[in-house]
């Protein structure tokens, strides 16, 4: 039988432990992130729900880029923000069904994610920097168009561009 304890902070947000394992459900009751015991160190973990193909693969790399050892860039790269990576997945929720092709994460070594699609005739870069910090570009490899937008919460936009690149995959 495991010892679970519970606490609920003003967000409404439920941090739990049970066991080895502390866990965040939002007011949804949906995890939001898990930690788990790895030796004598916590490794935080994002918990993504979502339909598409290829959310198995988005977790598992949004939680490697997030464990990132300092240094891994051969200089003084610090692993992907937990925050950075909790905003992405918002994003990749608001603006992704399961016709949109997989995307490309890269890491800054500052700490922020690059959210990348390379595909259906379209270059479209999501540079993360921070909750509600997003600088979106587009090209559109066939006109040479190219549009330059900064987005905090409203993902209006890059969601338009989303939909013509997955109407032409």
């Amino acid at each position: 039988m495991s010892n679970r304890t519970a606490s609920r902070i003003p967000d409404g947000s439920v941090f739990a432990a049970d066991g080895d394992r502390i866990f965040q459900k939002n007011s949804n009751e949906s995890v939001v992130s898990l930690w788990g015991h790895q030796g004598y160190s916590l490794q935080r973990n994002l918990v993504v729900h979502d339909d598409s193909a290829w959310s198995a693969q988005l977790r598992e790399k949004l939680n490697a880029l997030t464990a990132l050892p300092i240094g891994w860039d051969g200089y003084h790269g610090v692993p992907v923000s937990f925050d950075c990576a909790r905003f992405a997945v918002r994003i990749l929720d608001a603006i992704c069904d399961g016709a949109v092709p997989a995307p490309s994460l890269v890491p800054g070594s500052d700490g922020t994610l690059q959210i990348e699609w390379h595909c259906c005739g379209f270059d479209v870069e999501l540079d993360v920097l921070d909750v509600g910090q997003v600088d979106a570009y587009r090209l559109n490899r066939g006109t040479g168009e190219e549009e330059e937008i900064e987005l905090g919460v409203d993902f209006t936009q890059i969601s338009t561009w989303i939909e013509d690149m997955a109407a032409r995959s």
